[in-house]
Protein backbone atom coordinates (compact mmCIF):
# COMPACT_ATOMS: atom_id res chain seq x y z
CA UNK A 1 0.00 0.00 0.00
CA UNK A 2 2.84 2.39 0.97
CA UNK A 3 4.31 1.85 -2.72
CA UNK A 4 1.35 2.42 -4.56
CA UNK A 5 1.24 5.86 -2.37
CA UNK A 6 4.86 6.74 -3.61
CA UNK A 7 4.03 5.37 -6.75
CA UNK A 8 1.19 7.54 -7.73
CA UNK A 9 0.86 10.82 -6.58
CA UNK A 10 -2.30 10.99 -8.00
CA UNK A 11 -4.04 8.87 -5.05
CA UNK A 12 -1.89 10.47 -2.41
CA UNK A 13 -3.35 14.12 -3.68
CA UNK A 14 -6.81 12.43 -3.40
CA UNK A 15 -5.98 11.03 0.01
CA UNK A 16 -5.19 14.48 1.57
CA UNK A 17 -8.52 15.83 0.58
CA UNK A 18 -10.10 13.14 2.09
CA UNK A 19 -8.13 13.74 4.98
CA UNK A 20 -8.66 16.86 5.64
CA UNK A 21 -12.58 16.96 4.30
CA UNK A 22 -12.83 14.52 7.47
CA UNK A 23 -10.66 16.77 9.82
CA UNK A 24 -13.05 19.56 8.80
CA UNK A 25 -16.11 17.66 9.76
CA UNK A 26 -14.63 16.77 13.07
CA UNK A 27 -13.53 20.99 13.99
CA UNK A 28 -16.79 21.56 12.84
CA UNK A 29 -18.73 18.78 14.88
CA UNK A 30 -16.30 20.14 17.69
CA UNK A 31 -17.36 23.77 17.55
CA UNK A 32 -21.26 22.99 17.37
CA UNK A 33 -20.73 21.06 20.52
CA UNK A 34 -18.90 24.54 22.22
CA UNK A 35 -21.86 26.56 20.87
CA UNK A 36 -24.37 24.38 21.68
CA UNK A 37 -22.52 24.41 25.30
CA UNK A 38 -22.24 28.17 25.14
CA UNK A 39 -25.64 28.48 24.77
CA UNK A 40 -27.11 25.96 27.42
CA UNK A 41 -24.48 27.74 30.02
CA UNK A 42 -26.76 30.93 29.25
CA UNK A 43 -29.70 29.74 29.43
CA UNK A 44 -29.26 28.50 32.91
CA UNK A 45 -27.05 31.91 34.09
CA UNK A 46 -30.13 33.76 32.71
CA UNK A 47 -33.02 31.51 35.02
CA UNK A 48 -30.68 31.78 37.71
CA UNK A 49 -30.69 35.63 36.95
CA UNK A 50 -34.22 35.23 36.55
CA UNK A 51 -35.23 33.70 40.30
CA UNK A 52 -32.86 36.21 41.77
CA UNK A 53 -34.27 38.99 40.43
CA UNK A 54 -37.71 37.88 41.03
CA UNK A 55 -36.91 37.33 44.35
CA UNK A 56 -35.27 40.78 44.74
CA UNK A 57 -38.06 42.68 42.61
CA UNK A 58 -40.94 41.41 45.23
CA UNK A 59 -38.83 43.02 47.76
CA UNK A 60 -38.62 46.21 46.19
CA UNK A 61 -42.27 46.14 45.16
CA UNK A 62 -43.12 45.63 48.86
CA UNK A 63 -41.25 48.22 49.90
CA UNK A 64 -42.19 50.37 47.28
CA UNK A 65 -45.71 50.01 48.79
CA UNK A 66 -45.08 50.90 52.05
CA UNK A 67 -43.12 53.93 50.63
CA UNK A 68 -45.81 55.33 48.94
CA UNK A 69 -48.28 54.27 51.35
CA UNK A 70 -46.55 56.49 53.85
CA UNK A 71 -46.50 59.18 51.66
CA UNK A 72 -49.93 59.57 51.12
CA UNK A 73 -50.77 59.62 54.51
CA UNK A 74 -48.08 61.80 54.97
CA UNK A 75 -49.93 63.79 52.56
CA UNK A 76 -53.44 63.69 53.67
CA UNK A 77 -53.00 64.06 56.95
CA UNK A 78 -55.54 65.52 59.41
CA UNK A 79 -53.13 68.08 59.72
CA UNK A 80 -53.05 68.84 55.47
CA UNK A 81 -56.40 68.68 54.87
CA UNK A 82 -57.79 70.30 57.96
CA UNK A 83 -58.24 73.14 56.95
CA UNK A 84 -60.39 72.18 53.57
CA UNK A 85 -63.31 70.78 56.09
CA UNK A 86 -64.29 74.45 56.94
CA UNK A 87 -64.23 75.74 53.03
CA UNK A 88 -67.57 75.59 51.14
CA UNK A 89 -66.40 73.25 47.94
CA UNK A 90 -70.15 73.46 46.81
CA UNK A 91 -69.77 77.33 45.99
CA UNK A 92 -69.51 77.50 42.53
CA UNK A 93 -67.68 80.84 42.59
CA UNK A 94 -63.69 81.39 41.11
CA UNK A 95 -62.40 82.74 44.43
CA UNK A 96 -63.28 79.32 46.05
CA UNK A 97 -61.78 77.44 43.22
CA UNK A 98 -58.61 79.53 43.20
CA UNK A 99 -58.42 79.00 46.68
CA UNK A 100 -58.61 75.18 46.31
CA UNK A 101 -56.36 75.53 43.44
CA UNK A 102 -53.46 77.51 45.58
CA UNK A 103 -54.18 75.70 48.64
CA UNK A 104 -53.27 72.56 46.65
CA UNK A 105 -50.79 73.78 44.52
CA UNK A 106 -48.81 74.59 48.61
CA UNK A 107 -49.26 70.72 49.46
CA UNK A 108 -48.02 69.41 46.13
CA UNK A 109 -44.65 71.44 46.23
CA UNK A 110 -44.43 69.52 50.01
CA UNK A 111 -45.62 66.51 49.18
CA UNK A 112 -43.68 65.68 45.34
CA UNK A 113 -45.86 62.50 45.18
CA UNK A 114 -49.16 64.13 44.43
CA UNK A 115 -49.74 65.00 41.23
CA UNK A 116 -52.92 66.42 41.02
CA UNK A 117 -55.38 66.79 43.70
CA UNK A 118 -59.47 66.70 43.53
CA UNK A 119 -62.12 67.20 46.26
CA UNK A 120 -65.33 65.21 46.18
CA UNK A 121 -68.92 66.98 48.11
CA UNK A 122 -71.05 63.97 48.71
CA UNK A 123 -70.82 62.12 45.35
CA UNK A 124 -70.39 65.03 43.43
CA UNK A 125 -67.05 66.05 41.97
CA UNK A 126 -66.54 69.48 43.10
CA UNK A 127 -62.83 70.35 41.98
CA UNK A 128 -61.58 70.39 39.43
CA UNK A 129 -64.93 71.38 37.75
CA UNK A 130 -65.47 69.50 34.55
CA UNK A 131 -69.57 70.87 33.43
CA UNK A 132 -69.07 74.42 31.75
CA UNK A 133 -70.40 77.65 34.45
CA UNK A 134 -74.01 78.71 34.34
CA UNK A 135 -74.23 82.17 33.18
CA UNK A 136 -75.14 84.54 36.11
CA UNK A 137 -76.82 87.97 36.26
CA UNK A 138 -74.58 91.02 36.93
CA UNK A 139 -76.29 92.01 40.27
CA UNK A 140 -75.05 88.47 41.00
CA UNK A 141 -71.56 90.03 40.51
CA UNK A 142 -72.23 92.64 43.25
CA UNK A 143 -70.31 92.62 46.77
CA UNK A 144 -73.12 91.96 49.81
CA UNK A 145 -74.14 95.44 50.97
CA UNK A 146 -72.78 97.21 47.90
CA UNK A 147 -72.98 100.92 47.73
CA UNK A 148 -75.06 103.50 45.88
CA UNK A 149 -72.26 103.65 42.80
CA UNK A 150 -73.29 99.78 42.49
CA UNK A 151 -77.06 100.90 41.62
CA UNK A 152 -75.96 104.18 39.38
CA UNK A 153 -73.53 101.16 37.84
CA UNK A 154 -76.88 98.69 37.11
CA UNK A 155 -78.92 101.35 35.76
CA UNK A 156 -76.37 102.59 33.61
CA UNK A 157 -75.84 98.95 32.05
CA UNK A 158 -80.27 98.67 31.52
CA UNK A 159 -80.08 101.75 30.02
CA UNK A 160 -77.03 100.79 27.59
CA UNK A 161 -78.56 97.45 26.71
CA UNK A 162 -82.45 99.03 26.21
CA UNK A 163 -80.59 101.69 23.20
CA UNK A 164 -78.38 98.77 22.25
CA UNK A 165 -80.44 95.72 22.06
CA UNK A 166 -83.90 96.58 22.28
CA UNK A 167 -84.06 100.12 20.55
CA UNK A 168 -81.39 98.69 17.97
CA UNK A 169 -79.25 102.16 18.72
CA UNK A 170 -75.93 101.08 19.87
CA UNK A 171 -74.15 104.58 18.81
CA UNK A 172 -76.43 106.04 21.72
CA UNK A 173 -75.68 103.44 24.43
CA UNK A 174 -72.18 104.10 24.01
CA UNK A 175 -72.58 106.23 26.22
CA UNK A 176 -74.00 105.21 28.88
CA UNK A 177 -71.83 101.96 29.23
CA UNK A 178 -68.53 104.57 29.33
CA UNK A 179 -70.28 106.26 32.20
CA UNK A 180 -70.60 102.97 33.54
CA UNK A 181 -66.65 101.93 33.39
CA UNK A 182 -65.80 105.43 35.09
CA UNK A 183 -67.67 104.25 38.10
CA UNK A 184 -66.30 102.89 41.64
CA UNK A 185 -66.98 99.44 41.37
CA UNK A 186 -65.02 96.60 41.01
CA UNK A 187 -62.83 95.46 38.41
CA UNK A 188 -64.93 92.63 36.72
CA UNK A 189 -67.95 94.92 36.52
CA UNK A 190 -65.77 97.53 34.78
CA UNK A 191 -64.51 94.85 32.19
CA UNK A 192 -68.16 93.75 31.92
CA UNK A 193 -69.24 97.69 30.37
CA UNK A 194 -65.91 97.99 28.66
CA UNK A 195 -66.93 94.48 26.68
CA UNK A 196 -70.21 96.13 25.85
CA UNK A 197 -68.96 99.41 25.14
CA UNK A 198 -66.58 98.13 22.26
CA UNK A 199 -69.65 95.66 21.67
CA UNK A 200 -72.17 98.27 20.65
CA UNK A 201 -69.45 100.42 19.02
CA UNK A 202 -68.52 96.99 16.78
CA UNK A 203 -72.75 97.15 16.00
CA UNK A 204 -72.17 101.19 14.88
CA UNK A 205 -69.75 100.36 12.41
CA UNK A 206 -67.46 102.47 14.46
CA UNK A 207 -64.89 99.60 13.66
CA UNK A 208 -61.69 101.55 14.86
CA UNK A 209 -63.41 102.81 18.05
CA UNK A 210 -64.12 99.06 18.94
CA UNK A 211 -60.90 97.98 18.53
CA UNK A 212 -59.22 100.69 20.64
CA UNK A 213 -61.87 98.90 23.48
CA UNK A 214 -61.18 95.65 22.88
CA UNK A 215 -57.39 96.23 22.83
CA UNK A 216 -57.76 98.29 26.17
CA UNK A 217 -60.25 95.45 27.60
CA UNK A 218 -57.50 93.03 27.13
CA UNK A 219 -54.39 95.28 27.97
CA UNK A 220 -56.41 96.14 31.79
CA UNK A 221 -59.31 93.34 32.22
CA UNK A 222 -57.78 90.29 29.94
CA UNK A 223 -57.91 88.10 33.15
CA UNK A 224 -61.24 88.96 34.37
CA UNK A 225 -63.90 86.64 33.78
CA UNK A 226 -67.94 87.48 32.53
CA UNK A 227 -70.48 86.36 33.46
CA UNK A 228 -70.41 82.99 31.47
CA UNK A 229 -66.88 82.58 33.72
CA UNK A 230 -64.69 83.23 30.76
CA UNK A 231 -62.06 85.39 30.48
CA UNK A 232 -62.16 87.89 27.97
CA UNK A 233 -58.94 87.29 26.56
CA UNK A 234 -60.32 83.71 25.30
CA UNK A 235 -63.44 85.55 24.35
CA UNK A 236 -62.28 87.59 21.79
CA UNK A 237 -59.70 84.87 20.37
CA UNK A 238 -62.77 83.63 19.17
CA UNK A 239 -64.01 86.94 18.30
CA UNK A 240 -64.83 87.54 14.19
CA UNK A 241 -61.23 87.30 12.21
CA UNK A 242 -61.82 90.78 11.44
CA UNK A 243 -61.38 91.49 15.01
CA UNK A 244 -58.69 89.44 15.94
CA UNK A 245 -56.46 90.04 13.35
CA UNK A 246 -56.18 93.59 14.45
CA UNK A 247 -56.18 92.87 18.16
CA UNK A 248 -53.58 90.21 18.02
CA UNK A 249 -50.75 91.06 15.76
CA UNK A 250 -47.78 90.99 17.60
CA UNK A 251 -45.96 87.45 18.88
CA UNK A 252 -46.65 88.43 22.61
CA UNK A 253 -50.50 89.19 22.12
CA UNK A 254 -50.82 86.72 19.79
CA UNK A 255 -53.33 83.34 19.42
CA UNK A 256 -50.48 81.44 20.03
CA UNK A 257 -49.91 82.81 23.02
CA UNK A 258 -53.50 82.96 23.83
CA UNK A 259 -53.51 78.56 23.64
CA UNK A 260 -50.28 78.39 24.62
CA UNK A 261 -51.57 80.11 28.45
CA UNK A 262 -54.81 78.15 28.30
CA UNK A 263 -53.33 74.71 28.12
CA UNK A 264 -50.40 76.23 31.27
CA UNK A 265 -53.86 77.00 33.16
CA UNK A 266 -53.46 80.82 33.46
CA UNK A 267 -57.58 80.72 34.03
CA UNK A 268 -59.98 78.58 35.95
CA UNK A 269 -61.91 76.76 33.87
CA UNK A 270 -63.86 73.74 33.75
CA UNK A 271 -62.76 70.60 31.71
CA UNK A 272 -65.69 70.70 29.07
CA UNK A 273 -65.13 74.55 29.02
CA UNK A 274 -61.27 74.31 28.41
CA UNK A 275 -62.06 71.97 26.01
CA UNK A 276 -64.31 73.90 24.00
CA UNK A 277 -62.37 76.58 23.65
CA UNK A 278 -59.04 74.30 23.16
CA UNK A 279 -60.91 73.21 20.01
CA UNK A 280 -61.81 76.28 18.81
CA UNK A 281 -58.01 77.69 19.19
CA UNK A 282 -56.59 74.64 17.38
CA UNK A 283 -59.18 74.60 14.49
CA UNK A 284 -58.65 78.51 13.87
CA UNK A 285 -54.82 78.01 14.46
CA UNK A 286 -54.60 74.96 12.27
CA UNK A 287 -52.91 72.85 14.92
CA UNK A 288 -53.47 69.01 16.22
CA UNK A 289 -54.54 68.18 19.79
CA UNK A 290 -51.05 66.58 20.24
CA UNK A 291 -49.77 69.43 22.09
CA UNK A 292 -52.10 69.03 24.55
CA UNK A 293 -49.89 65.66 26.12
CA UNK A 294 -47.83 68.31 27.76
CA UNK A 295 -50.12 70.44 29.69
CA UNK A 296 -50.23 69.35 33.37
CA UNK A 297 -53.28 72.10 33.81
CA UNK A 298 -54.39 69.50 30.79
CA UNK A 299 -54.31 66.22 32.33
CA UNK A 300 -55.88 67.66 35.83
CA UNK A 301 -58.79 68.71 33.84
CA UNK A 302 -59.11 64.94 31.85
CA UNK A 303 -58.33 63.39 35.73
CA UNK A 304 -61.56 65.41 36.64
CA UNK A 305 -63.22 63.93 33.56
CA UNK A 306 -62.47 60.60 34.68
CA UNK A 307 -63.50 61.02 38.52
CA UNK A 308 -66.67 62.76 36.97
CA UNK A 309 -67.44 58.94 35.36
CA UNK A 310 -65.84 56.96 39.21
CA UNK A 311 -68.35 57.54 42.46
CA UNK A 312 -65.24 58.22 45.07
CA UNK A 313 -64.66 54.90 46.69
CA UNK A 314 -66.59 53.50 49.86
CA UNK A 315 -66.33 55.89 52.78
CA UNK A 316 -63.89 54.06 55.48
CA UNK A 317 -64.92 52.91 58.52
CA UNK A 318 -63.25 55.98 60.53
CA UNK A 319 -62.80 59.35 59.15
CA UNK A 320 -59.12 60.78 57.68
CA UNK A 321 -58.08 56.74 56.89
CA UNK A 322 -56.34 56.45 53.54
CA UNK A 323 -58.11 54.42 51.38
CA UNK A 324 -56.17 53.90 47.99
CA UNK A 325 -57.67 53.25 44.82
CA UNK A 326 -56.97 52.21 41.16
CA UNK A 327 -59.15 52.71 37.96
CA UNK A 328 -58.67 53.46 34.22
CA UNK A 329 -60.47 55.63 31.70
CA UNK A 330 -59.80 55.21 28.10
CA UNK A 331 -56.33 54.56 27.83
CA UNK A 332 -55.14 56.25 30.30
CA UNK A 333 -54.69 54.33 34.38
CA UNK A 334 -54.82 56.41 37.50
CA UNK A 335 -53.55 55.18 40.70
CA UNK A 336 -55.08 57.61 43.60
CA UNK A 337 -55.34 57.60 47.74
CA UNK A 338 -58.45 59.66 49.59
CA UNK A 339 -59.65 60.49 52.56
CA UNK A 340 -63.08 61.39 53.56
CA UNK A 341 -63.63 64.24 55.62
CA UNK A 342 -66.57 64.81 58.15
CA UNK A 343 -68.33 68.18 58.32
CA UNK A 344 -71.17 69.77 60.90
CA UNK A 345 -72.85 71.67 58.29
CA UNK A 346 -73.14 70.59 54.63
CA UNK A 347 -72.15 67.50 52.91
CA UNK A 348 -68.80 65.31 53.76
CA UNK A 349 -65.98 65.88 51.62
CA UNK A 350 -63.34 63.01 49.69
CA UNK A 351 -60.30 64.63 49.21
CA UNK A 352 -57.65 62.84 47.30
CA UNK A 353 -54.78 63.22 44.78
CA UNK A 354 -53.53 61.54 42.06
CA UNK A 355 -49.87 59.82 42.09
CA UNK A 356 -47.51 60.99 40.24
CA UNK A 357 -45.42 58.01 38.45
CA UNK A 358 -42.93 60.18 36.88
CA UNK A 359 -41.59 60.97 40.05
CA UNK A 360 -41.32 57.73 41.41
CA UNK A 361 -39.33 57.08 38.56
CA UNK A 362 -36.80 59.72 39.00
CA UNK A 363 -36.75 59.93 42.82
CA UNK A 364 -37.60 57.08 44.55
CA UNK A 365 -36.85 54.00 42.47
CA UNK A 366 -33.09 55.38 41.70
CA UNK A 367 -32.37 54.50 45.47
CA UNK A 368 -32.76 50.84 45.04
CA UNK A 369 -30.36 50.67 41.84
CA UNK A 370 -27.10 49.55 43.11
CA UNK A 371 -28.22 48.24 46.74
CA UNK A 372 -26.59 45.80 47.71
CA UNK A 373 -29.47 44.43 49.68
CA UNK A 374 -31.23 43.80 47.10
CA UNK A 375 -28.61 42.37 45.12
CA UNK A 376 -26.85 43.93 41.47
CA UNK A 377 -29.90 45.91 40.58
CA UNK A 378 -28.87 48.18 37.57
CA UNK A 379 -32.14 49.67 36.69
CA UNK A 380 -35.76 50.04 38.19
CA UNK A 381 -38.91 51.61 36.67
CA UNK A 382 -42.44 51.10 36.79
CA UNK A 383 -44.00 50.11 33.18
CA UNK A 384 -47.62 50.69 32.21
CA UNK A 385 -50.03 47.82 31.72
CA UNK A 386 -53.03 47.54 29.64
CA UNK A 387 -54.58 45.05 31.91
CA UNK A 388 -53.64 44.35 35.85
CA UNK A 389 -50.89 41.12 35.63
CA UNK A 390 -49.70 41.81 32.22
CA UNK A 391 -46.45 39.99 31.54
CA UNK A 392 -42.65 40.75 30.95
CA UNK A 393 -42.22 43.70 28.79
CA UNK A 394 -38.81 42.15 27.90
CA UNK A 395 -36.87 38.93 27.40
CA UNK A 396 -33.92 39.86 29.99
CA UNK A 397 -35.97 41.84 32.33
CA UNK A 398 -38.09 40.95 34.61
CA UNK A 399 -41.38 42.39 35.45
CA UNK A 400 -42.99 42.10 39.08
CA UNK A 401 -46.52 43.01 39.53
CA UNK A 402 -47.23 44.64 43.46
CA UNK A 403 -49.44 42.96 46.13
CA UNK A 404 -51.93 45.73 46.45
CA UNK A 405 -51.50 49.10 45.22
CA UNK A 406 -50.51 50.17 41.63
CA UNK A 407 -52.16 47.09 39.37
CA UNK A 408 -51.93 48.61 36.46
CA UNK A 409 -48.23 48.98 37.03
CA UNK A 410 -45.66 46.47 36.98
CA UNK A 411 -42.60 47.03 38.11
CA UNK A 412 -39.17 46.28 35.34
CA UNK A 413 -35.98 45.23 36.87
CA UNK A 414 -32.67 44.84 35.31
CA UNK A 415 -29.78 43.11 36.73
CA UNK A 416 -26.15 44.33 35.98
CA UNK A 417 -25.20 40.77 36.65
CA UNK A 418 -27.30 39.63 34.21
CA UNK A 419 -25.81 42.13 31.55
CA UNK A 420 -22.38 41.19 32.32
CA UNK A 421 -23.79 37.41 31.95
CA UNK A 422 -25.31 38.37 28.21
CA UNK A 423 -22.33 40.32 27.34
CA UNK A 424 -19.68 37.36 28.60
CA UNK A 425 -21.97 34.91 26.62
CA UNK A 426 -22.17 36.67 23.70
CA UNK A 427 -18.83 37.60 23.61
CA UNK A 428 -18.22 33.94 24.05
CA UNK A 429 -20.03 33.44 21.09
CA UNK A 430 -18.73 35.97 18.70
CA UNK A 431 -15.28 34.48 20.05
CA UNK A 432 -16.15 31.06 18.69
CA UNK A 433 -17.56 32.40 15.22
CA UNK A 434 -14.41 33.27 14.32
CA UNK A 435 -12.46 31.33 15.78
CA UNK A 436 -14.36 29.00 13.40
CA UNK A 437 -14.44 31.63 10.22
CA UNK A 438 -10.98 31.56 10.48
CA UNK A 439 -10.50 27.79 10.64
CA UNK A 440 -12.66 27.22 7.75
CA UNK A 441 -10.47 30.47 6.11
CA UNK A 442 -6.93 28.57 6.50
CA UNK A 443 -8.62 25.42 4.95
CA UNK A 444 -10.22 26.92 2.48
CA UNK A 445 -7.01 28.49 1.28
CA UNK A 446 -4.94 24.69 2.11
CA UNK A 447 -7.78 22.93 -0.30
CA UNK A 448 -7.29 25.58 -2.92
CA UNK A 449 -3.31 24.75 -2.78
CA UNK A 450 -4.05 21.47 -2.81
CA UNK A 451 -6.07 21.95 -5.98
CA UNK A 452 -3.46 23.93 -7.63
CA UNK A 453 -0.68 21.28 -6.68
CA UNK A 454 -2.90 18.75 -7.98
CA UNK A 455 -3.26 20.22 -11.40
CA UNK A 456 0.11 20.75 -11.39
CA UNK A 457 1.06 17.68 -11.14
CA UNK A 458 -0.89 16.29 -13.74
CA UNK A 459 0.18 18.70 -16.08
CA UNK A 460 3.63 17.76 -15.34
CA UNK A 461 2.74 13.78 -15.89
CA UNK A 462 0.97 14.57 -18.60
CA UNK A 463 4.54 16.85 -20.28
CA UNK A 464 6.41 13.17 -18.91
CA UNK A 465 4.06 11.12 -20.75
CA UNK A 466 4.29 13.71 -23.84
CA UNK A 467 8.07 13.78 -23.62
CA UNK A 468 8.24 9.79 -23.55
CA UNK A 469 6.11 9.67 -26.56
CA UNK A 470 7.83 11.83 -28.83
CA UNK A 471 11.35 10.42 -27.81
CA UNK A 472 9.45 7.04 -28.94
CA UNK A 473 8.17 8.81 -32.24
CA UNK A 474 11.89 9.85 -32.70
CA UNK A 475 13.27 6.33 -33.02
CA UNK A 476 11.70 5.35 -36.29
CA UNK A 477 12.55 8.18 -38.19
CA UNK A 478 15.88 7.68 -36.79
CA UNK A 479 16.53 3.99 -37.35
CA UNK A 480 15.20 4.26 -40.81
CA UNK A 481 17.26 7.29 -42.25
CA UNK A 482 20.64 5.53 -40.12
CA UNK A 483 19.64 2.33 -41.96
CA UNK A 484 19.12 3.62 -45.37
CA UNK A 485 22.28 5.86 -44.60
CA UNK A 486 24.68 3.34 -43.94
CA UNK A 487 22.82 1.20 -46.55
CA UNK A 488 24.14 3.54 -49.53
CA UNK A 489 27.32 4.17 -47.31
CA UNK A 490 28.36 0.99 -47.80
CA UNK A 491 26.92 -1.07 -50.36
CA UNK A 492 26.73 2.14 -53.00
CA UNK A 493 27.52 0.46 -56.12
CA UNK A 494 25.31 -2.28 -56.14
CA UNK A 495 22.41 -0.38 -56.07
CA UNK A 496 20.72 0.77 -59.45
CA UNK A 497 20.43 5.01 -59.68
CA UNK A 498 15.88 4.00 -59.01
CA UNK A 499 16.81 2.56 -56.02
CA UNK A 500 19.60 4.50 -54.17
CA UNK A 501 16.75 7.74 -55.52
CA UNK A 502 14.11 5.74 -53.44
CA UNK A 503 16.02 5.22 -51.07
CA UNK A 504 17.32 8.68 -50.40
CA UNK A 505 13.49 9.81 -50.67
CA UNK A 506 12.60 7.67 -48.11
CA UNK A 507 15.74 9.48 -46.25
CA UNK A 508 14.26 13.06 -46.59
CA UNK A 509 10.34 11.75 -46.19
CA UNK A 510 11.64 10.24 -42.98
CA UNK A 511 13.54 13.99 -42.35
CA UNK A 512 10.50 15.53 -42.92
CA UNK A 513 8.69 13.70 -40.26
CA UNK A 514 11.25 14.29 -37.68
CA UNK A 515 10.76 17.99 -38.54
CA UNK A 516 6.99 17.76 -37.75
CA UNK A 517 7.69 15.70 -34.43
CA UNK A 518 10.08 18.85 -33.55
CA UNK A 519 7.40 21.04 -34.65
CA UNK A 520 4.92 19.15 -31.84
CA UNK A 521 7.56 19.40 -29.51
CA UNK A 522 7.71 23.47 -29.48
CA UNK A 523 4.14 23.37 -29.78
CA UNK A 524 4.05 21.81 -27.19
CA UNK A 525 6.41 24.59 -25.46
CA UNK A 526 4.37 27.06 -26.80
CA UNK A 527 1.14 26.40 -25.63
CA UNK A 528 2.95 25.51 -22.46
CA UNK A 529 4.19 29.13 -21.55
CA UNK A 530 0.95 30.49 -23.43
CA UNK A 531 2.50 32.54 -26.26
CA UNK A 532 0.71 30.06 -28.99
CA UNK A 533 -1.28 32.48 -31.61
CA UNK A 534 -3.20 30.57 -34.46
CA UNK A 535 -3.64 32.67 -37.56
CA UNK A 536 -7.09 32.06 -38.90
CA UNK A 537 -7.83 32.23 -42.69
CA UNK A 538 -10.49 31.68 -44.94
CA UNK A 539 -9.53 28.77 -47.51
CA UNK A 540 -10.25 25.37 -48.82
CA UNK A 541 -10.16 22.70 -46.11
CA UNK A 542 -10.18 19.24 -48.72
CA UNK A 543 -6.90 20.77 -50.50
CA UNK A 544 -4.86 20.93 -47.06
CA UNK A 545 -6.37 17.05 -46.02
CA UNK A 546 -5.77 15.53 -49.46
CA UNK A 547 -2.28 17.06 -49.69
CA UNK A 548 -1.12 16.02 -46.05
CA UNK A 549 -2.97 12.36 -46.39
CA UNK A 550 -0.72 12.14 -49.33
CA UNK A 551 2.47 13.00 -48.01
CA UNK A 552 1.81 10.54 -44.91
CA UNK A 553 0.18 7.65 -47.11
CA UNK A 554 3.55 6.52 -49.21
CA UNK A 555 5.32 6.10 -45.51
CA UNK A 556 2.30 3.96 -43.97
CA UNK A 557 2.14 1.97 -47.48
CA UNK A 558 5.65 1.20 -46.81
CA UNK A 559 4.66 -0.40 -43.40
CA UNK A 560 2.07 -2.50 -44.95
CA UNK A 561 -1.22 -0.30 -44.45
CA UNK A 562 -3.84 0.93 -46.82
CA UNK A 563 -4.93 4.44 -47.06
CA UNK A 564 -8.26 5.69 -48.92
CA UNK A 565 -9.82 9.50 -48.38
CA UNK A 566 -13.42 9.85 -49.19
CA UNK A 567 -13.40 13.61 -49.62
CA UNK A 568 -16.84 16.15 -50.73
CA UNK A 569 -15.83 17.75 -53.68
CA UNK A 570 -17.85 20.40 -53.43
CA UNK A 571 -17.13 21.45 -49.41
CA UNK A 572 -17.86 25.49 -48.85
CA UNK A 573 -14.61 27.35 -47.60
CA UNK A 574 -14.05 27.27 -44.12
CA UNK A 575 -12.06 29.77 -41.89
CA UNK A 576 -9.01 27.55 -40.18
CA UNK A 577 -5.45 27.02 -39.28
CA UNK A 578 -3.74 25.10 -42.78
CA UNK A 579 -0.50 24.25 -40.16
CA UNK A 580 -2.61 22.59 -37.29
CA UNK A 581 -5.33 20.96 -39.40
CA UNK A 582 -2.34 19.32 -41.22
CA UNK A 583 -0.86 18.48 -37.45
CA UNK A 584 -4.25 17.25 -36.50
CA UNK A 585 -4.21 15.16 -39.65
CA UNK A 586 -0.77 13.80 -39.03
CA UNK A 587 -1.21 12.69 -35.55
CA UNK A 588 -5.00 10.52 -36.27
CA UNK A 589 -3.31 8.65 -39.35
CA UNK A 590 0.18 8.33 -36.72
CA UNK A 591 -2.16 7.00 -34.01
CA UNK A 592 -4.16 4.57 -36.40
CA UNK A 593 -0.66 3.35 -37.78
CA UNK A 594 0.00 2.96 -33.94
CA UNK A 595 -3.05 1.66 -32.27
Amino acid sequence: MIRIFKKDPTLRLRATRYYLVAVLACVLLLFSFNIISLHEQHEKVRELSSSNLEFAGEQIAEDLERRISFLAADCLSRAAVYSLSRQSAHDPSLETVGSLRSRFEELKRKHRIAQHFFVYEGNRLAFPRTSIPKPRTIQALFPQNAAAEYSVFQDLLRKGEDWEIRLRRPAAAVDFYSRATKLAVSDRLKAAALFRKARALEKAEELESAVQSYRALIDRYGDQYDESETPYTLVLALAPEEITRRLFTSEEDSLKRVYRDLLAGRWELAARQAELYLGKLEKRLRLSASARSASDFWDHLQLATALERQKPAGHTPKPHEIAPRAFMHGNKTYQTFQTWIPREAGPDLTVGFAVSIPWINQNLLPEYAGNSRYGNISAVSLVGEAQPGGKAVSHEDICISFPTLLPFWQLQICSQKANLSKLAASREMWVTGFAIFMFLCVFGIVLYLLIRVSGDIRWFRQRAEFVSGVSHEFKTPLSLIRLYSETLSNDGDDFSPEERKNYLRIIAREGERMSHLIGNVLNFSRIEQGLTRHELKEGDLATVVSQTVADYSEYLVWRGFTVKTSIWPHLPPVIFNAEQVSQVILNLLDNARKY
